[in-house]
């Protein structure tokens, strides 16, 4: 008997997608499955729809919830779940029928705890717009080399938690943190950290929607730079206590970058006291930094001074 593969799909006010990212999961060539429909209290027709498909193909369960948020959903759906692997798929993408089979052969040819594949990004109409391909070559990592990839400029990759396939144990330990954007961030360094192996697919599986109005591409407020300053300083703090010096000084790094980055295009969001914060932070963990790229060097010498000096030269010059 072919193990039972969980799919979590949060579902919240998506009607105009969700019939194609439903019956890509239907269409798997892997058919031992479950589909778990998390209703998080939508407002249009999107529960009726998950109910519709219940009722033609009896590996859907659907579940219906007070709006909670993403990570509210897919915990639920967690605590739903039968399989021995679990996939988190998003209401508006969809999957290439080999998904399951592929992530579910990696992971059980090379006895990993997770697998991960490459995505392409697509328009609404379908039409692809760039593969992401992971580095090819490599066939099995760890998941602290996997956190090493994560700190390049590629890195979220291997971030996001939709284009992966998890041994479901892993969740008896950990879950998404709730109310947060950038919930995939919070998980990802502490559950890699205690993955033994993990096996790459680079064949693009997962078709991620660019779509108008998502969450990742709404617009930006301070709200949204906190929670991402809170995932930053608390990976920086998790890698010290492991007392890992090469993730702790990259993340050091990503960090400065990203506090330069938003001194660049989101001044106009920037208040007076989360700027002088960003400023603060920047003298203190820019120190901790080692890096022989020249531009980097260059930024941290200017952000040390100013973080708006350090921005206006990269607007400029980098």
């Amino acid at each position: 008997m072919e193990d039972l593969v969980s799919i979590v799909v949060p579902v919240y006010n998506v009607e105009k997608y969700l019939t194609k990212s439903i019956e890509s999961i239907l269409n798997q060539t892997y058919k031992n499955i479950e589909i778990l429909l998390v209703d998080d209290g939508s407002t249009d027709n999107s529960g009726k729809i998950c109910d519709s498909f219940s009722k033609v193909d009896p590996r859907i369960r659907v579940f219906h919830k007070e709006n909670g948020g993403l990570s509210d959903a897919r915990n639920f759906g967690i605590k739903q779940m039968e399989g021995q692997y679990v996939a988190f798929i998003d209401s508006d993408d969809y999957i290439s029928k080999d998904y399951v089979w592929k992530l579910y052969s990696s992971i059980k040819n090379n006895d990993s705890e997770v697998s991960i594949c490459s995505f392409s990004l697509v328009d609404e109409k379908g039409e692809k717009i760039k593969d992401e391909l992971l580095d090819s070559g490599e066939v099995c990592l760890s998941g602290k080399q996997i956190l090493e990839k994560v700190l390049t400029a590629d890195g979220y990759r291997y971030v996001v938690a939709w284009n992966k396939l998890y041994r479901s144990t892993l969740f008896e330990k950990f879950q998404f943190k709730k109310g947060m954007l950038y919930e995939d961030e919070f998980l990802n360094y502490p559950l890699f950290w205690e993955c033994q192996k993990v096996s790459i697919v680079e064949n693009p599986l997962y078709l991620y929607v660019q779509r108008e109005g998502s969450i990742v591409q709404s617009n930006m407020t301070l709200e949204k730079l906190k929670m991402k300053d809170e995932m930053h300083t608390s990976r920086i703090e998790f890698y010290s206590e492991k007392r890992h010096s090469f993730l702790h000084k990259k993340a050091c790094q990503q960090y400065c970058n990203w506090i330069v980055t938003t001194a660049t295009n989101h001044s106009n969001v920037l208040d007076t006291s989360f700027l002088k914060y960003l400023q603060r932070q920047f003298r203190k963990l820019s120190k901790y930094t080692k890096n022989n790229d020249i531009r980097l060097i260059v930024q941290n010498i200017l952000g040390f001074i100013d973080i708006r000096l350090a921005a206006y030269v990269k607007s400029k010059v980098m």
